[in-house]
């Protein structure tokens, strides 16, 4: 079929020959559409000379056959064009090539506009053309496909836009991530929702309260990713990262709660604990930051019962300690210092016996144990050994009856009430 370009082409030049005749025309042809009334039947009347003359209805046949070859041409299936919605026999079409290099072309119908289509011809703009469409004078969409092969329909309502839909028809959708962007708007057109499908079969739903994002859900339908839903929440007066909440395809199942933006705490819950679900050795996890973001603290639950707590400054572990709940260790509770370089400064072992046993470590290597014999097995209720820091060999042992001889120092660690 011929296109606009080249048919429209051919009777410009046409008529562009025929206005010869008419120097004092040619200034409004070439700057106005206000030549309408006077050059339309000269264009018509070439049309009609190309096409091969009138039949028996003369020159309205002539007329309607050449908008009929103007207007005919092929548009994205996925929107809706003048063709399908017109008869096309009653339309009245006007052409004219403008001097920024693209193409307009206002089609009425019972004297009333229905459609302006810009089409690029060479004009320095990204989109090939722009197609505005009108109910009773009041436009109802827009619809635009630019040169990347992304087309992008706009629909109107009272003369505010209610909705775009844009489609990455290129080659093999290669000129966006995504093949369809739709979002909505409210009766003032303020943004209110927008869907986003990616080539790479995720979705994306985000939510929006007086122009602010306010929730937005990811959903990994192909299975790409680790995670199946990621639904993230956002404060209402300032649009700030509130609450994240994460779906792992193991069955895990994390949130994380921020304070003006910035992560706060961190909540994590394996899937049941059975042999074919659980995904990891513990079952939950919750962490903590200060206001800066920097982890603080960090307690995790184990499946077979154990508790561990974790202290940190700056970043860097300042304190473990384990405790037993499920009683399926040897030993109670276990505590674990660390100094300002990370290195462990300090550690106490409270067995099932009872014992207790505190080791303290010089630049990580071993200087003083203090043992407490917390079950009566031993002649002795505590026992202190040093240690060399070169050999990290037994260097001096020395046994004390009970806590009234113990050098104030390590007494100061236990609850001396108790033992006396």
């Amino acid at each position: 079929m011929t296109t606009i370009h080249t048919r429209l082409g051919d009777a410009w030049t046409h008529l562009s020959a025929f206005l010869d005749q008419f120097d004092h025309a040619r200034p409004l042809l070439e700057t106005d559409l206000r030549f309408t009334g006077w050059w339309l039947p000269a264009l018509t009347h070439l049309a009609q000379k190309d096409m091969g003359g009138a039949d028996s209805t003369g020159q309205e046949t002539a007329q309607v056959s050449l908008f009929a070859d103007l207007f005919v041409v092929a548009e994205p299936t996925n929107f809706q064009t003048v063709e399908q919605v017109f008869d096309v026999a009653e339309l009245q079409s006007t052409s004219v090539l403008r001097n920024d290099g693209t193409q307009r072309e206002d089609f009425q119908l019972d004297d009333q506009t229905v459609a302006i289509r810009y089409t690029n011809v060479d004009a320095d703009v990204a989109w090939d053309s722009v197609t505005n469409y009108y109910d009773a004078g009041e436009r109802v969409s827009k619809l635009t496909t630019y040169d990347t092969g992304v087309m992008r329909e706009d629909t109107f309502a009272n003369g505010q836009r209610v909705k775009t839909l844009q489609r990455d028809q290129s080659e093999e959708g290669g000129a966006k991530a995504w093949t369809t962007v739709e979002t909505q708007y409210d009766p003032d057109g303020t943004l209110t929702a927008r869907t986003t499908q990616y080539d790479n079969g995720t979705s994306r739903e985000e939510t929006f309260d007086g122009g602010l994002r306010s929730v937005v859900t990811q959903n990994d339908v192909e299975n790409v990713f680790s995670w199946t839903e990621i639904t993230t929440q956002y404060t209402a007066t300032s649009g700030q990262l509130s609450q994240r909440s994460t779906r792992y395809d193991d069955g895990m199942e994390r949130v994380d709660f921020y304070d003006s933006g910035t992560l706060s705490v961190v909540t994590k819950v394996d899937a049941p604990n059975t042999t074919t679900q659980s995904a990891y050795a513990w079952s939950n996890i919750i962490q903590f930051h200060d206001n800066a973001g920097q982890l603080v603290s960090r307690g995790t639950t184990f499946d077979d019962g154990m508790f561990r707590g974790e202290d940190f400054d700056a970043g860097l572990r300042t304190l473990i300690t384990e405790q037993d709940f499920g009683n399926t260790r040897s030993w109670r509770s276990i505590e674990r210092a660390f100094d300002t370089d990370g290195v462990i400064a300090s550690r106490r072992i409270i067995d099932d016996t009872l014992d207790d046993t505190i080791m303290f470590y010089d630049s990580g290597k071993r200087d003083t144990r203090i043992e407490m014999d917390g079950n009566g097995s031993d002649d002795w209720q505590f026992r202190i050994t040093t240690y060399d820091p070169e050999t990290d060999t037994d260097n001096a042992v020395t046994t004390y009856a009970n806590i009234t001889d113990l050098p104030e120092i390590y007494a100061s660690l236990y609850d001396q009430d108790a033992l006396i």
